[in-house]
């Protein structure tokens, strides 16, 4: 028998179906499953290092405008006259917003004030203040008075300044002085000269009284030579006579010049000091009708009226009428954190904020760095955990992390977190395993 022929004839070994499923081609699960599986496994590990877990530390948060917004109230009762910016405007510094009924000139007011500004800082300097820059003045109301009294003290003021018949005077008198000084000079050069000659006069007197008395010399002659002498003797004296009442004229001319110098300086001064007084007392007065007659913006930010207003409208004294927001809006704020953990926060970290007053689902958060970091407790209550206070500050605009712009109110309160170490979620796994590797170890 051939070899062909016994292979055919020989029993099968395998059955029908076992021979369709081996001679089956298996699925595409079967034959890439282990690579699938190993693929998630690398991409999980990936996803694991890159998405973040944070560990953060939650807490309470207060937030309270850094410059509180300016409520504007009427300090006198009165009508309104003019109503000058809308509700919702942005104003700057100085900006007159509203004013009361006044029979004076609000313009007329206000010019007096840089005038009396250059008024006093002339008179402090003692200089002539121009009357070209005296503003026109029809009608003071009350303060007319004050008016009158300062240009009748200023007029006086600048008299004395210029006080012309004074000022000769002084100069006259500083003349005289001067001449007074020369003469002295004259009348000393002169009786130094006439003693001289009085010496000469007493050695020849001397040479002539020896020969008198040896009776060479007459007795007329004598009498005549001592007469001489005599007159030498009384010129010398005159001249120091004449320096003496030199003397005391010029000391009566300083003291004169003296007396009228410091009279002088009284009036100035005393003038001076009423005319600064006066200029005080004028602008505490118109500082005190702005006050009451004027609604001005203190610094620059937006008007908010408090309610409807409108020209005409009688207003109560204490009624407040609009309210002046800072720009920006920049916030102070806290965030109040367990003493567990508080050792994790340091200055610099991120902070997010949730305002109650604006849902972060519809708003987001808001994201600030930490300032400053308590060291000591806040006051605890009975029987709780002592609390730590994390400082930041929210410059404005407040724009939420949803790009959102948050109008928030003075103060605001909600939840906060501070994220302490941002970490990756597999750091977080592996993070117990390698603390108990570091233990065994």
């Amino acid at each position: 028998m051939k070899q062909g022929e016994n292979l055919v004839e020989q029993p099968k070994l395998r059955s029908p179906e076992v021979q369709d499923l081996v001679s089956k081609k298996p699925t595409w699960p079967l034959r890439w499953g282990s690579l699938f599986i190993l693929s998630l496994i690398v991409a999980a590990f990936f996803l694991a290092r890159w998405i973040k877990y944070p560990e953060v530390i939650e807490g309470f948060v207060q937030l309270s405008l850094k410059e509180a917004p300016l409520e504007i109230v009427s300090v006198e009762a009165g009508i309104l006259e003019e109503l000058r910016v809308k509700d919702g405007a942005e104003v700057t510094a100085n900006t007159i917003l509203a004013r009361l009924k006044e029979p004076l000139d609000p313009a007329m007011v206000l010019s007096l004030k840089p005038f009396l500004s250059d008024l006093k800082d002339s008179v402090e300097n003692d200089q002539l203040f121009s009357d070209f820059y005296r503003p026109k003045i029809s009608n003071g109301g009350i303060l007319q008075e004050n008016l009158s009294e300062l240009f009748k003290t200023l007029a006086h003021y600048q008299a004395l300044l210029k006080d012309s018949l004074l000022i000769q005077s002084l100069a006259f008198m500083k003349t005289e002085i001067n001449q007074h000084r020369q003469l002295y000079t004259v009348l000393y050069k002169k009786k130094r000269l006439a003693e001289r000659v009085l010496r000469n006069a007493k050695e020849d007197f001397a040479g002539d009284e020896y020969l008198y008395k040896q009776e060479v010399l007459s007795k007329m002659q004598y009498f005549e030579e001592r007469n001489q002498l005599t007159k030498q003797e009384l010129a010398v004296e005159d001249l120091r006579k004449e320096i003496i009442e030199n003397d005391i004229r010029l000391s009566h001319l300083e003291k004169e010049k003296l007396e009228l110098q410091r009279q002088y300086q009284q009036d100035i001064t005393t003038s001076k000091g009423e005319l600064l007084k006066q200029i005080e007392g004028l602008s505490n007065r118109i500082y005190a009708w702005e006050e009451g007659k004027l609604f001005k913006a203190n610094f620059s930010g937006k008007i908010r009226y408090r309610q409807k207003l409108r020209e005409g409208q009688y207003l109560q004294a204490g009624e407040p009428l609009m309210v002046l927001i800072p720009p920006g809006q920049s916030y102070l704020g806290r965030l109040e954190i367990r003493a567990r953990g508080q050792g994790k926060v340091q200055v610099g970290q991120k902070l997010f904020v949730k305002l109650d007053n604006f849902p972060s689902a519809e708003f987001g958060e808001l994201l600030a760095q930490v300032s400053q970091v308590s060291e000591l407790p806040s006051e605890a209550k009975a029987n709780t955990e002592d609390t730590y206070w994390v400082y930041f500050e929210l410059q404005g605009p407040l724009v939420s992390t949803y790009k959102k712009q948050i109008n928030g109110a003075a103060i605001m309160t909600g939840t906060g977190r501070v994220i302490t170490e941002d970490l990756s979620l597999l750091s977080r796994i592996f993070a117990p395993l390698k603390e108990m590797w570091k233990r065994q170890g």
